[in-house]
């Protein structure tokens, strides 16, 4: 059963397919999540430049997640897991 949901769903989705909002959402002055706090010696600020284009589908246990990146001001790019709530069914609706 396993092989048959990675033949049938795809892993890699399109963020633009997913979420136009997204996409074309201003990122003007967004920080870059899971910094520590600005402080008069410690680095600057690395800000929010664009969305990567690509969301990753995570399969672990039975259950499934989305991987994003996100490109900082820096030039690089971070990735963050988007997970559902993992109570009961729920999570099994959602997808």
């Amino acid at each position: 059963m396993e092989a048959m949901i990675e033949d049938t769903t795809p892993s890699i989705l399109r963020l633009e397919d997913l979420s136009p909002a997204l996409i074309d959402m201003t990122l003007e002055e967004v920080e870059m999540p899971c910094q520590s706090p600005p402080s008069p010696d410690g680095p600057d600020p690395v800000f929010i430049e664009r969305m990567g284009a690509d969301v990753i589908v995570v399969r672990r246990a039975c259950s499934s997640s989305r991987r994003l990146s996100i490109i900082g001001s820096d030039g690089q790019a971070r990735t963050f897991l988007i997970a559902g709530q993992q109570s009961g069914g729920q999570g099994a609706a959602e997808e």
